[in-house]
């Protein structure tokens, strides 16, 4: 045997040796906590058991396979469960034994134990007249929340459970801290994990105009449903249908989208039956949301949702509205018929649930407070404070779960929420853009112009923003420009009066200058509305005025350049990655470098071509650009970073290559000696012998 083929036995010896240790030494492990596992049950001391039992289920999780895991695992659980389940036991113990047991327990117990379970604790709790909000949250928060997890009815259970509670105590009454927290435990989870879905939604009632005369209903101004079917795998569909009086006056299908029906007259006193069916249908997407408001214009009414006042239940002297729904998701359908104080909900992000009404009791408390004066004030404070890293915005514009919230209020709150914000821009500033128009989604459902005012007021605090450095297009579009993109969904796909009104009013500063942040939002609107043109000329018609001089030039220049930059992007409203041609614009922006007066003004311009030529790839060429102004010398260094970056992609791409190169050529000599064809095997391994040797 060549010495070659004796080394590699030896190895192949050695590999084999190695893994049949690692491999008794794995058995000798799971063994060895099996049984560690199993005496488990002789401790009696709780205290004990329950140190010993989470010190075997930490190292099993970090030694042992699935298989061999889950089985002492469970076996841990048997015995946390026989505990748990031993009479009184879930009421006798202290809140977090409880707690740690059920959590040790919860692969073992059965939904059934768990409801058991959570009776047992519900009732040693006692009445909740005389249950304190400590008592209630401790019982959530620590003793049955794992009793509550992952599951379906859990969640239910628990949301019942506070419901009851709530509907027992008057909100103004609560200090807000109870408030919020209550109110957040009876919002419905987000229907992010239930996706495909199907909703039906029927609301009824009886409306009573307060003149004579004819009056048109509506739905929202908003088209969610553009754009948003690519087949059998990729759809969400809408339809709805208003009758008033017995006469059908509006139906809209996915096909024939309609937002203003057939006029009705209405006497003044005598109420008449009005219902709204809604029909959602859903695949392949996030929760999508829908609006579920019936608009009305009439003598003295301009078109806007109707409200809580006009409306009495069908089948009571009583204000409000019957409201049936029917969801169906993977888990199951599921049926809920409520009272709503108006047609005016957001279905589709979180399930419409039997509280309604008493959520939005919580849900106005704690608006009352967030937007006091007392809390805007600090909320200011806080988002404008001298140190810019801990700058934080209003709490209800940054948190996911108040969006939810949002999604919950009415069109009046959510104006309000709107309007307040809007006056204060600086309030949440601080927001990233992607929250910023995450929000902006939330609070428009009826307050279309009041959302507006308050993104622009965003886009114009961060209109002199500088673009952030990367080292290739496809990440300067998703660092800098993606969310702005984005916008042309809201502002001109489903709704494009926003974006007239964007355009109309927030284009120009009030000194004469482009806002840019607004400039990129208006000038993808154009591009997907077939206008691209249209914007260049009205970009060429501002630089043509007198007055576009100096500083004041700059910023048009700018939009000028962007407007270059994505004249030849397809106006299908995808995004195509490489349609961007960022060197497109550099002859306006060198213009702005020559027309600007001070310090800054020409620092912000290098800002701009500096991040273009990095996403090039033209490091060199945008260090020069720096070359004079001392100010920006940390840019310097990131492009050392980005270049050096750079370079090691474009050394490990080759490498890659290379070696996908090699596998082949040896998978063809492979075959070639397979079918017996010496001279091509010879061939190949001369070219594999070349590469190897490179």
């Amino acid at each position: 045997m060549k010495l070659c083929e004796q080394r590699l036995f030896s190895g192949v010896l050695v590999c084999v040796f190695a893994f049949a240790c690692t491999a008794r030494a794995q058995d000798d492990t799971y063994q060895s906590l099996l049984t560690e596992a199993r005496a488990l049950s002789s401790i009696t001391d709780l205290s004990q058991f329950l140190i010993m039992a989470g010190d075997i289920k930490q190292r099993a999780q970090a030694t042992l396979a699935a298989d061999e895991l889950r089985t002492v695992q469970d076996r841990v659980g048997d015995d946390a469960a026989r505990r748990l389940l031993e009479p009184g036991a879930v009421s006798r113990l202290d809140a977090a034994t409880v707690r740690n047991l059920s959590e040790l327990a919860l692969g073992v117990l059965t939904e059934a134990q768990r409801a058991s379970l959570r009776a047992a604790a519900r009732r040693a709790l006692g009445d909740f007249s005389d249950v304190s909000y400590v008592s209630l949250k401790e019982h959530i928060d620590v003793r049955t929340k794992n009793l509550y997890a992952d599951s379906e009815e859990g969640r239910v259970a628990r949301r019942k459970l506070i419901v009851a509670w709530a509907a027992s105590r008057d909100p103004e009454a609560l200090p807000i801290d109870q408030v919020d927290w209550v109110m957040m435990q009876m919002l419905p989870k987000w229907m992010s994990e239930n996706v495909p879905q199907e909703i039906d939604a029927t609301w009824t009632a009886r409306i009573n105009a307060p003149t004579t005369g004819e009056y048109t209903f509506g739905l929202s101004p908003l088209n969610l449903i553009a754009t948003r079917d690519e087949g059998e795998s990729k759809y969400f569909k809408l339809w709805m249908t208003v009758v008033v009086d017995g006469q059908t006056v509006l139906e809209a299908t996915p096909d024939s989208w309609k937002t203003k029906g057939a006029a009705v007259s209405l006497t003044a006193g005598q109420a008449k039956p009005v219902s709204v069916t809604l029909k959602y249908r859903m695949k392949g997407y996030m929760p999508l949301p829908a609006s579920g408001q019936l608009y009305w214009s009439g003598p003295g009414i301009s078109k806007q949702v109707v409200g809580a006042s006009f409306y009495q239940l069908p089948d009571a002297n009583q204000p409000g509205v019957r409201l049936s729904v029917t969801r169906k998701d993977k888990f199951g359908v599921h049926p809920c018929t409520t009272t709503v104080v108006a047609i005016d909900q957001v279905l589709g992000k979180h399930p419409i649930c039997e509280h309604e009404r008493l959520l939005g009791e919580y849900i106005r408390r704690r608006l009352d407070d967030f937007l006091s004066t007392s809390f805007l004030n600090q909320a200011l404070a806080n988002a404008t404070i001298a140190n810019e890293a801990s700058r934080e915005p209003h709490p209800f514009t940054k948190e996911p779960d108040y969006r939810g919230i949002v999604n919950k209020c009415s069109s009046a709150q959510r104006k309000r929420i709107a309007q307040e914000l809007a006056l204060v821009p600086q309030i949440f500033s601080p927001l990233d853009v992607w929250t910023m128009v995450y929000f902006h989604d939330a609070v428009r459902f009826g307050a279309e112009r009041e959302a507006l005012d308050m993104l622009a007021g965003w886009l114009t605090v961060h209109t002199n923003d500088s673009p952030e450095l990367v080292g290739s297009t496809r990440e300067y579009f998703q660092a800098n420009l993606a969310p702005c993109r984005h916008l042309i969904i809201p502002l001109q796909i489903e709704h494009a009066e926003s974006g007239r009104w964007l355009e109309d009013d927030y284009l120009a500063t009030v000194d004469g200058d482009c806002n840019l942040a607004v400039a990129k939002v208006v000038g993808y609107i154009h591009l997907v509305s077939g206008r691209t043109l249209e914007w260049i000329n009205k970009l060429d018609a501002k630089l043509d005025e007198t007055t576009a001089v100096g500083d004041r030039r700059v910023g048009w220049l700018i939009a000028r350049a962007m407007a270059e930059e994505i004249r030849r992007c397809p106006q299908d409203p995808k995004y195509f990655p490489g349609s961007h041609r960022f060197g497109a614009g550099m002859g306006w922006l060198d213009e702005a470098m020559l027309v600007a007066k001070t310090p800054a003004v020409k620092e912000r311009v290098v800002r701009q071509r500096v991040a273009r030529l990095a996403a090039l790839g033209k490091f060199d060429e945008a260090k020069e650009a720096l070359e004079g102004y001392p100010s920006l010398a940390s840019l310097d260094s990131q492009l050392d970073a980005l270049k050096q970056a750079s370079s090691d992609k474009v050394a490990a791409e080759a490498v890659a290559r290379d070696a996908a190169v090699l596998a082949e050529m040896k998978r063809r000599q492979k075959r070639a000696a397979g079918r017996g064809d010496t001279d091509a095997a010879s061939r190949y391994a001369s070219i594999i012998e070349q590469l190897q040797n490179q």
